[in-house]
């Protein structure tokens, strides 16, 4: 089994477009795991893909342009983590098209690929063979992320 440590950002900023690819549930924990992907700005730009894992609320657009994600430790956000019961660092902010979006998720990664992803990520994670997301992983992930 392949073990990949994420990089720990403070925020994660990009200048591209996400668009809502794909939802799934997990057949290995019954979780729902929402991915946004970004194609790139031409032809053979790899893929970016930013999974949100096991929600339990969700303020977001289908289509984010010029992103920043954080985890606010704002009032906003500890009001929205005690409105669902929730721990407040499970909370995450997205500003995009000068708007601030929130989400609550158990947890939230960010995949940059080598190369572009024409399928979904998701199977591979959603897996109850991990040997499929270890391939996943040694094929396309160059670099992962985790807001904190």
């Amino acid at each position: 089994m392949i073990q990949i440590e994420p990089i720990i950002l403070p925020e994660y900023v990009s200048t591209r477009r996400f668009l809502l690819y794909e939802a799934a549930i997990s057949d290995y924990d019954g979780s729902q795991l929402i991915l946004f992907r970004s194609f790139g700005e031409y032809e053979g730009a790899e893929t970016i893909d930013l999974i949100i894992y096991a929600p339990i609320y969700l303020e977001l657009l289908v289509d984010l342009d010029y992103l920043r994600i954080t985890k606010p430790r704002d009032e906003i956000a500890q009001k929205l983590a005690q409105s669902f019961n929730s721990a407040s660092d499970r909370v995450y902010a997205i500003e995009s098209a000068g708007k601030r979006f929130h989400f609550i998720s158990v947890n939230f990664w960010i995949h940059e690929h080598k190369k572009p992803m024409e399928g979904s990520s998701l199977p591979a994670l959603c897996s109850e063979d991990l040997s499929k997301r270890d391939a996943y992983f040694t094929e396309y992930v160059e670099y992962w992320y985790k807001v904190d």
